[in-house]
């Protein structure tokens, strides 16, 4: 008989799509894009009042026939991606959390795909480091929020999104996100806190460190000279990570660490 994989119908599986699918969600998407492209203004006119789109001769019947079909097709192409369950959420959140960034309705529409991208992205590299569905992190904005941010700010509205840098501290919420630091706090950042002599020509460097991530530590003479790898692939021993390094003696060097994603 046939065997049907319910699960992957209702949150999708992304890491199964083959190049056959990516084909038709590229043609899908391109046809949605060229559909709304050639009736932006009908469809603009008749959402925002039916007696105007009458006046401009503008049937919204034709229009909404039209809306339905686009909406039909990513339906259809999205399913694979992030299934059935999932795709209200990709087609409304963006949407939604695009508003009130947007002044007009070409930079709302601009702005939610752009947000849509962001969390595909995000959910896929958030379901490689915590192992979770593909699917799922990528419809949610919520499971984005509360791996990256503190649970006070679970309900913030609009979502929080991950190239914004509301602490100030010239690190996007991404970035913090994959560092372990705290995204509101502009005194939470990784750097290197501490460095001390120790016996011989060793050199203790000690950072700040969250759990689960690994970190990469370099070295330079002269930084606009660039830096050299010290270690890589350096697991976090949380809340702070220490590495002895060997310098010949009273050599100045300028060390860096970074979070790997």
């Amino acid at each position: 008989g046939i065997r049907i994989d319910l699960m992957a119908y209702l949150f999708g599986d992304i890491l199964a799509v083959s190049r056959t699918d990516l084909a038709i969600i590229w043609g899908g998407a391109t046809l949605v894009v060229g559909l709304i492209g050639w009736r932006w203004s009908g469809l603009l006119t008749s959402t925002l009042n039916e007696d105007l789109a009458y006046a401009s001769g503008i049937d919204p019947k034709r229009e909404k026939l039209i809306l339905t079909l686009a909406l039909a097709i990513t339906v259809a192409v999205a399913i694979k991606v992030v299934g059935v369950l999932l795709i209200a959420a990709m087609l409304i959140i963006p949407a939604a959390a695009a508003r009130p960034l947007s002044r007009t309705p070409e930079g709302m529409a601009l702005t939610a795909a752009g947000l849509g991208a962001a969390s595909a992205v995000v959910g896929l590299r958030a379901a490689y480091l915590f192992d979770t569905p593909a699917g799922p992190s990528i419809g949610s904005f919520d499971e984005w929020k509360k791996w990256a941010f503190p649970a006070s700010w679970k309900d913030v509205n609009p979502p929080v999104l991950p190239m914004l840098d509301p602490d100030g501290d010239g690190n996007d919420n991404y970035n913090e996100f994959i560092a372990g630091t705290d995204p509101l706090d502009m005194f939470s950042n990784l750097k290197v806190t501490r460095l001390s002599r120790q016996g011989g020509n060793q050199v203790r460097i000690e950072w700040p460190s969250a759990g689960g991530r690994q970190y990469r530590l370099e070295r330079s003479v002269n930084p606009e000279a660039g830096y050299s790898l010290v270690q890589d692939d350096i697991e976090a021993t949380a809340p702070s990570n220490s590495f002895l390094d060997n310098l010949p003696p009273n050599q100045a060097v300028f060390y860096r660490v970074a979070a790997k994603e």
